[in-house]
């Protein structure tokens, strides 16, 4: 019995000994960012607060702190929204497509802008066959979609950043 125990505690000990070796370790989030201005050129209004909305969400889901008074601060602008029509059936449009472009950086306290690889742009495609309503609310799901993926794209940029 004695054996047994001693070979668990042997096989734990290993184990421990391998994942510390191989450079494995658990990151503890120590970022804190805040949010700054974010400028939104392209003619949809409230995208903006949209953006910062899901930035916020994906920050803290990834755990970087969002503080009103941290040093790091994101800044970026939202350069292009377009709304394109893909595939038509009988004259009624049923295949579209929500792209929105942005460019965003990190300003670190020494006063560096450090760009951020989370901008870009991002494609959200979907189908809708009913009328003007049920479009725009499809095209409405579309854009959070987009915007949700950009800020995903922005937290992890930050967390792995050098």
């Amino acid at each position: 019995m004695m054996m047994r125990f001693s070979a668990h505690i042997l096989v734990v000990a290993l184990c421990m000994a391998v994942l510390s070796g191989c450079g494995y370790s658990m990151q503890k989030a120590t970022m804190a960012v805040k949010i700054g201005p974010v400028e939104n050129m392209t003619g949809e209004a409230g995208l903006e607060d949209r953006l910062t909305e899901a930035l916020v969400s994906s920050l803290m889901r990834n755990g970087i702190r969002v503080s009103g008074s941290s040093g790091n601060v994101i800044e970026g602008n939202l350069r292009s929204l377009a709304l394109d029509v893909l595939s038509e059936e009988t004259e009624l449009s049923t295949t579209y497509r929500v792209t929105i472009e942005g460019e965003f950086s990190l300003r670190v306290p020494d006063g560096a802008d450090k760009k951020l690889p989370g901008g870009g742009k991002f494609i959200v495609t979907f189908s809708s066959r009913g009328d003007l309503t049920s479009v725009i609310a499809n095209k409405e799901l579309a854009i959070e979609q987009a915007l949700g993926d950009m800020a995903e794209e922005i937290s992890a940029a930050l967390l792995y950043m050098r």
